[in-house]
């Protein structure tokens, strides 16, 4: 949440330099952080809370007093999810200044690291919706 915060900061920033400059990469590099590092974070980081809570709600509520049930936290892969957010945010910052710099080389660098910050996002979610009763 605090990175998807800062990027709607930067883009505001972005924006206001956009107003007095006029360069279309000021532009672009403000509504990438909009939408990829604002709302995409914001997304991601829902799923991070919504997922576990509605699979242990359908899966482990029934059991509450009659088995041991996972706590919320548990069902969450700590490391996945740390890969997934420094990938995802270096991406993020580099496809970033990638538009600035006009550049296609670092904006498909910056890119590789989104996908990579993806698989880990995909695993992680996997990895929620698996969980069994023991």
């Amino acid at each position: 949440m605090f990175f998807a915060y800062f990027s709607l900061l930067i883009s505001l920033l972005l924006g206001i330099v956009f107003l007095f400059s006029s360069n279309n990469s000021v532009l672009m590099a403000s509504a990438w952080l909009f939408f990829m590092g604002f709302l995409g974070f914001i997304i991601s980081g829902h799923l991070y809370k919504v997922v576990p809570f509605l699979v242990w709600f359908e899966r482990f509520s029934p059991l509450v007093g009659k088995k041991k049930v996972p706590m919320l936290v548990d069902m969450v892969p700590t490391k996945s999810a740390n890969y997934q957010f420094v990938f995802t945010g270096f991406g993020i910052i580099i496809c970033t200044l990638a538009f600035l710099l006009k550049e296609d080389v670092i904006f498909k660098i910056g890119a590789s690291f989104l996908v990579v910050g993806a698989g880990f996002l995909t695993h992680s979610l996997l990895y929620m919706t698996s969980i069994k009763a023991q």
